[in-house]
């Protein structure tokens, strides 16, 4: 589940007996998205998600809708088959990328606390350097599926 605010990944909770999802807005992605309104934290019960699902499933598995819906269904499965996994290394990557917006936030906040620009100025380079370097490698196009799965690469009969 994801928060509607942000988009990030909601984590569930157990408090007082209840699941509660969660979205936890931190400073330094505060930094990232200035112009974002969102609470420090957000709460949402999985008992009421699960009514309204719960509704939403029988009205779309109606018997006089049931037609449309396996329609749908088969055309999200043949959609999710043919669209572009995403392999180790460009999660990888996308992971990379996160760290490094995080440390040129943390990097802009020591500037406007009043740290030395000149050294403040090197991390954010290097930074920006690790940034683009990881965008390069989610940019590059996979040439060999066994690219994408290293347990599809192609084993030598004499390694046997």
């Amino acid at each position: 589940m994801r928060c509607s605010l942000c988009g990030c990944k909601m984590q569930p909770a157990t408090i007082r007996s209840r699941v509660y999802y969660r979205c936890e807005f931190k400073e330094e992605e505060a930094t990232l998205y200035p112009d974002l309104t969102h609470p420090r934290t957000v709460y949402l019960r999985e008992d009421i998600v699960c009514q309204a699902l719960d509704r939403w499933i029988a009205r779309a598995f109606a018997p006089d809708r049931l037609p449309a819906t396996i329609e749908a269904l088969t055309h999200a499965s043949a959609a999710a088959s043919t669209a572009e996994t995403q392999t180790p290394g460009q999660a990888q990557a996308r992971q990379a990328i996160k760290e490094c917006e995080r440390r040129l936030a943390r990097y802009q906040a020591a500037l406007d606390a009043g740290a030395d620009p000149a050294v403040v100025t090197q991390w954010i380079n290097e930074a920006q350097r690790d940034k683009d370097a990881a965008q390069k490698k989610l940019d590059a196009p996979l040439r060999h599926p066994e690219e994408a799965d290293p347990a599809r690469r192609p084993t030598d009969p004499a390694d046997h």
